[in-house]
């Protein structure tokens, strides 16, 4: 299967203009560039034998090169039991910037009320995050155009504005627009949504013998409130619970 000289030169054009990454890996910096305030929210995964998973936590402040201080890690409503030496990675988004560093735990205090200190950072690994981040998915999708269906594709991202689809059915260079209907679970509650989106170009083309894949990248439009609050939701767990698909 091939393109018409024209379409081809569209989607050239489209990728030649679309040539930086959807995030930049910032590398390491230090302790103040994370601009951490105190009352600031972040995030703990635990590991070792006996590991919590994950829990939220709140800054009550630090001091530079000894240790950070937080109220008790709490996981799913729960204060959580922590022991001296315990390893742990601290994650916090701050703006456009995602950080984290590992430590261990120094010291628990019950009095005047549970708090923790955590070892002191000596290098915190950060990542910019787009404009609009969003999470790889690989979620199974239908579409149609102008209320005919055309085929089925799996969602490789998706965010709270736009996603990037790819699909075996290669659609005709006129078409501006698609209907995605596509499920997931959002804390456990099955969730199923039909958005409407522009179709801002062609990311990627291969085709192996008769059979074509193509990726088109979406910008959701007339997207409902409640459709909105949903997808920005689903992003945030997912930064949340697997910080390493956020694109």
């Amino acid at each position: 299967m091939s393109f018409a000289p024209h379409t081809e030169a569209r989607h050239h054009a489209d990728a030649a203009t679309h040539t930086h990454p959807d995030h930049e890996e910032m590398g390491t910096c230090v302790f103040a560039d994370v601009h951490l305030k105190v009352g600031d929210t972040v995030y703990l995964d635990f590991s070792g034998s006996g590991a919590h998973g994950r829990a939220s936590s709140t800054v009550l402040g630090w001091r530079e090169g000894v240790s950070v201080m937080l109220t008790q890690p709490v996981a799913a409503d729960k204060p959580l039991q922590l022991f001296e030496g315990e390893s742990v990675t601290l994650r916090v988004f701050t703006g456009r910037s995602a950080f984290a560093f590992k430590g261990n735990v120094r010291k628990t205090n019950n009095l005047p009320f549970p708090y923790v200190h955590l070892s002191f950072p000596k290098h915190v690994h950060a990542v910019e995050i787009r404009r609009s981040p969003r999470s790889r998915v690989d979620l199974a999708a239908t579409f149609s155009v102008g209320g005919t269906h055309m085929g089925q594709g799996t969602i490789v991202d998706l965010g709270a504005i736009g996603a990037l689809l790819e699909t075996g059915k290669v659609l005709d260079p006129e078409v501006e627009a698609l209907q995605l209907t596509f499920s997931f679970e959002l804390h456990g509650v099955p969730v199923s949504l039909d958005v409407h989106a522009r179709i801002l170009g062609m990311k990627g083309y291969s085709s192996t013998g008769e059979q074509p894949s193509v990726q088109y990248r979406l910008e959701f439009d007339h997207l409902k409130p409640n459709d909105r609050l949903i997808l920005s939701s689903l992003v945030w767990f997912q930064m949340y619970e697997h910080p390493d698909t956020i694109v």
